[in-house]
């Protein structure tokens, strides 16, 4: 953990009705962290089965949860910069964005999108996921 009592995660994230796994793969030409392809069961628990509506492709910063969220927000950032070609295509008929997850252990805490980070996002259309989770001992 951090200095702050946080924890981060942070994936870019691509839903499709359309389009398998296997062809967001190769038209990003990179392999995902976590996927789950349409059509699948979603839980074997489930009294009533239920299937996937769609294909998910995700891409994970690749840092460890104690870094800041600033810095997994930069990654996935990067990893635009460097796809965003193949990107825009895929946005045309496939949801993007980017969710992010931030536990805090102690007190509060927060953390800020700057502008930088802003900007490099609305370059797609991409929609942002916060998951805020408050642990408290005591």
């Amino acid at each position: 953990m951090n200095s702050f009592d946080t924890e981060a995660g942070v994936s870019l994230r691509i839903a499709s009705r359309m389009r398998s796994v296997l062809d967001i793969t190769r038209v990003i030409g990179v392999s995902p962290s976590k996927s789950c392809e349409k059509g699948e069961l979603i839980s074997k628990k489930s009294r009533a089965p239920r299937y996937r509506e769609e294909s998910l492709w995700f891409v994970a910063s690749g840092l460890p949860l104690s870094a800041p969220i600033e810095e997994h927000l930069l990654k996935i950032a990067e990893f635009i910069d460097n796809h965003l070609p193949a990107l825009q295509l895929l946005s045309a008929e496939c949801d993007i964005g980017i969710y992010c997850c931030f536990t805090i252990y102690k007190g509060q805490g927060g953390f800020v999108l700057d502008n930088e980070i802003l900007q490099r996002f609305l370059r797609l259309p991409i929609d942002l996921w916060i998951d805020l989770f408050s642990i408290s001992s005591g």
